[in-house]
């Protein structure tokens, strides 16, 4: 049995490098504008190491289509049928977990405008459930004292919400997770004397991507020892959430991508990954905080693509398409739901393929996480807003010195954030697989 209960994968850069195949496409694509255009060359590079080393789903790398399983029309009027009987609200199923765990992670894709919006949303219903504590592995763990002033002052600090993003990755400047930030704020600053406070926990580390010259580095055991001399991801995120949040005994939505989500899954892929590269610690930091807290600890899916590494897109549809059939066969209304995988039929259904299926001969959903949260269709998100001036002149030098891979020469402005457009039109392309 693949999870030793039910219950949703790490660093980024623990992806495997870019196939011969995905560079050329690339290469043909950017070759042309490059002779014509410097700045495209600068911004191909950019591309093909963020191809390498940003991408655990293998976003970035285009495909000729979305491999289709073949789904049971009974099994989806089955499926069809439980949405319509069994339907709530995503914010008031997510609410409710917290009368029986202290701790949910909350899996999300990256990048999609409906997911950090429905977390913005949900606020208000959490904090009214009692959640006084919002792990954001967006944010990093040595930032906790900043953001702590940004969430109490008088006035909402922009420029600091987007400093402290930046701090984390200097590629993440998105607009949605700035008004997250701000949200929290706002709740803070209605709280009457004696109000339980919403603080925003930072949960990540700043691996040392400086040791990464050229990508065969990504490969290099040695290398990436050093990379991660502080602390593998996973572990220093589980660390975080035992430090700021367990040991205050307060209940905590941990809002992270997908990959560090699993709480009783096995991620054997990564598992595999990590031990290739001389990593005791395989596990995800879900996993990690699961051995402390037991049952008190859950996981929550965002509908979202799944990553597939063996098909021609490399991402697929969660549980073979069956979820995203029964999703288009309801009405409109019935398409944003919060599920229990612990009963009903969501939790029984199989993986049919995708790298989740990695090492086993057959996975449930139910074994991947407790719970599943859909918003609507795949078809049908957005990707998040970039920050038109993430990247300034004054922060340049930084952002190229924490460029998560071998540093980009001659990076400039307009070159790094166009680079964050790039990232989400590569997004967009795969969403545009469902529709």
């Amino acid at each position: 049995m693949p999870g030793c209960r039910a219950s949703g994968a790490g660093p980024p850069v623990l992806r495997p490098a870019a196939t011969g195949s995905s560079a050329a496409r690339y290469a043909l694509y950017w070759a042309p504008m490059a002779r014509s255009n410097p700045q495209a060359l600068l911004i191909a590079g950019l591309i093909f190491a963020g191809i390498l080393v940003l991408d655990p789903f293998g976003l970035m790398r285009a495909g000729s289509g979305l491999e289709r399983s073949e789904i049971d029309p009974a099994r989806v009027e089955e499926l069809a049928e439980y949405l319509r009987e069994h339907h709530q609200a995503p914010e008031t199923y997510l609410a409710g977990l917290f009368d029986q765990h202290s701790v949910v992670f909350l899996g999300e894709y990256g990048r999609l405008r409906e997911q950090v919006a429905f977390v913005t949303e949900a606020l208000d219903t959490l904090h009214a459930a009692g959640v006084s504590r919002i792990g954001l592995t967006h944010l990093l763990a040595a930032d906790q004292s900043e953001i702590d002033e940004l969430i109490t002052t008088e006035e909402f600090d922009r420029t600091k919400a987007e400093r402290l993003l930046f701090n984390r990755k200097v590629l993440w400047g998105y607009e949605q997770y700035v008004e997250l930030l701000e949200a929290i704020w706002r709740i803070n600053r209605g709280t009457e004397p004696g109000d339980l406070p919403l603080r925003a926990v930072g949960l990540n580390a700043q691996p040392a991507y400086r040791h990464l010259e050229r990508p065969p580095d990504l490969e290099n055991p040695e290398k990436m020892q050093m990379v991660f001399a502080d602390g593998v991801p996973d572990r220093e995120i589980a660390g975080a959430v035992k430090r700021e949040i367990i040991a205050s005994g307060e209940r905590a939505l941990v809002f992270t991508a997908v990959e560090h989500a699993f709480t009783g899954f096995e991620d054997r892929a990564y598992a595999e990954r990590m031990r290739s590269l001389g990593f005791a610690e395989t596990a995800r930091a879900g996993n990690y905080v699961a051995e402390e807290l037991g049952a008190e600890v859950a996981t929550v899916l965002m509908h979202a693509p799944w990553p597939d590494s063996s098909a021609s897109s490399e991402v697929r549809s969660p549980a073979g398409g069956a979820i995203e059939a029964a999703l288009t066969a309801v009405p409109e209304r019935y398409r944003r739901a919060g599920l229990s995988l612990i009963e009903g039929p969501f939790g029984e259904l199989e993986l049919s393929g995708g790298d989740y299926l990695h090492g086993y001969s057959t996975v449930r959903l139910a074994e991947l996480a407790d719970g599943y949260i859909a918003l609507g269709l795949i078809g049908e998100d957005q990707t998040v807003t970039p920050i038109s001036s993430f990247i300034e002149p004054e922060n340049l030098d930084e952002a190229i010195r924490r460029f998560p891979g071998p540093t980009p020469d001659g990076a400039s402005v307009s070159g790094m954030n166009a680079y964050l457009q790039r990232i989400n039109d590569q997004v967009e392309r795969n969403l545009e697989l469902f529709r």
